[in-house]
């Protein structure tokens, strides 16, 4: 975050803003720490993982077996930024973003 435009506090400068790991050509792995103004304890992890996904079907699929044993957080469905999308704490309390963008405009 120290790299960000924006002004940062000086106790997030060296947290990640968004990293990025292709998994296909159009599948990408996205990771953030937890943004300025969150709480970080023992609870659960500082941070949060956003898949996005080629197709909202395969949003949907990702989305229901992660929910598996997991807690939701926001249903999966459409959103002002994508067609599907939902958040979700798994069963190993990993927080998830599950995205496909599609058509939908900002």
């Amino acid at each position: 975050m120290g790299d960000s435009p924006a002004d940062m506090p000086d106790e997030v400068l060296d947290r990640i803003a968004n990293a990025q790991f292709p998994l296909s050509d159009t599948n990408i792995l996205m990771l953030s720490d937890c943004p300025p103004g969150t709480e970080i304890d023992n609870s659960k992890p500082g941070f949060t993982v956003q898949l996005e996904t080629d197709s909202a079907a395969e949003a949907e699929r990702f989305f229901n077996a992660l929910a598996v044993g997991g807690k939701v957080e926001m249903a999966f469905g459409p959103v002002q930024w994508a067609e599907a999308f939902g958040m979700l704490t798994d069963k190993f309390s990993v927080p998830w973003m599950i995205n496909y963008t599609g058509n939908a405009q900002m």
